[in-house]
Parts: C-alpha cells; sequence; structure tokens
C-alpha cells in the first residue's frame, strides 16, 4: 500500500526514488496540457495532465487495486485557489479514465 504525499507526487520526484518522463502534449476538457508519465519507487505508475499555460495539475491517472482487482481511476482536481502564495485544488472528483465528462 502506498504511503500519503500531502505535498503531491512532483515534489521533490527525484529523492523520493521516482522517474518521470514527459510523454507529450494534448488537449485535456479543451486545455492545452502536457502528458507526464510518473513512476514511483514502488514501481507503480501514474500520469498526471499539467495545464500548459499554469503548470497545475489537471488530472492524473492511477491503477488500484480494488477486491483484488487492477482498476484504472482518472483524479481531476478543479477550483486551485491560492494560499500564502501557493496554488491548491478545493475539490476533486474521480472517474474512470474515458468515463463522459472526466477532465
Amino acid at each position: 500500500m502506498e504511503q500519503a504525499d500531502l505535498e503531491g507526487p512532483l515534489v521533490d520526484w527525484q529523492a523520493k526514488g521516482s522517474r518521470l518522463e514527459l510523454v507529450g502534449r494534448e488537449a485535456i476538457g479543451g486545455r492545452d496540457a502536457y502528458r507526464l508519465k510518473l513512476t514511483l519507487k514502488s514501481g507503480a505508475e501514474q500520469e498526471l495532465f499539467l495545464d500548459a499555460k499554469t503548470y497545475l495539475v489537471i488530472c492524473s491517472d492511477s491503477t488500484r487495486t480494488i477486491k483484488g482487482w487492477p482498476v484504472r481511476i482518472r483524479t481531476v482536481f478543479a477550483d486551485y485557489r491560492k494560499t500564502k502564495g501557493l496554488s491548491f485544488p478545493t475539490g476533486s472528483r474521480r472517474w474512470p479514465p474515458n468515463a463522459r465528462g472526466a477532465c
């Protein structure tokens, strides 16, 4: 089981033993985004989509094991607000990656 990463997976990713790869650029929810592949030290993989203008995470795709089965989940981050100069999402939703309305 992965430990919670309160800072987010991209903060100090190298020190955490993760690998990061730029997969490319694509449109996500009508916005131009960078698609990144993050491989955690444990080997678990996560795809992150960063807004090309703000560099804020729009959404992420990851695989979770639910009742013994691997399930792909997309987390959509929304309503970013600044707190002491840092932007944080104040809302998020989880969807299957190809569901209608998911990012």
